[in-house]
């Protein structure tokens, strides 16, 4: 028999299967059981001890916070508008403010954005390599690496302070 428990605000707290037999064990002290249903907590709610489908708002928003302490895999190879259009669309267009969000995670942002920090390690092997070509070739590697970091820095900056 599948079962839904919710606290006293409603909650949806987990769902499951169980047999009629085990029924009246599945909720534990301060928990309500909806016996006979077993509903996704994305997608309903419980109201007056019955499961109901959220509305199209509801839905939305909870798409939203769900996602706002998360961030989205970003091509970072775009243009600033193309990264904010991917930012956008991942939040379904519910982002208040998308420069202050941006602010807010930059740090997040950075690390999809910078370069691979095993580039930095290759140049420095070059560098004290010992070989004069490998030298000079490890030596441009490093400032391209170094002035692609600093661009990362440029493009997500902190917020209000200077790094």
């Amino acid at each position: 028999m599948d079962f839904t428990i919710y606290d006293s605000s409603e909650k949806i707290i987990r769902v499951g299967s169980t047999s009629k037999k085990s029924i009246d064990v599945q909720a534990l002290a301060g928990e309500n059981i909806l016996k006979g249903t077993c509903v996704d907590a994305k997608t309903h709610k419980i109201v007056n001890g019955e499961a109901v489908l959220l509305t199209k708002n509801e839905l939305n928003k909870k798409i939203f916070n769900d996602r706002e302490h998360h961030i989205p895999k970003i091509d970072m190879g775009g243009s600033n508008d193309g990264i904010n259009a991917q930012i956008n669309n991942f939040f379904a267009g519910h982002l208040p403010d998308l420069e202050t969000w941006k602010k807010e995670n930059y740090a997040k942002l950075r690390e999809q954005a910078y370069p691979d920090f095993l580039e930095y390690i290759d140049a420095q092997v070059k560098i004290h390599s010992g070989n004069t070509a490998l030298i000079l070739e490890g030596q441009r590697q490093e400032s391209a690496y170094f002035q692609a970091c600093m661009d990362v820095k440029t493009r997500f900056p902190k917020a209000g302070k200077n790094d």
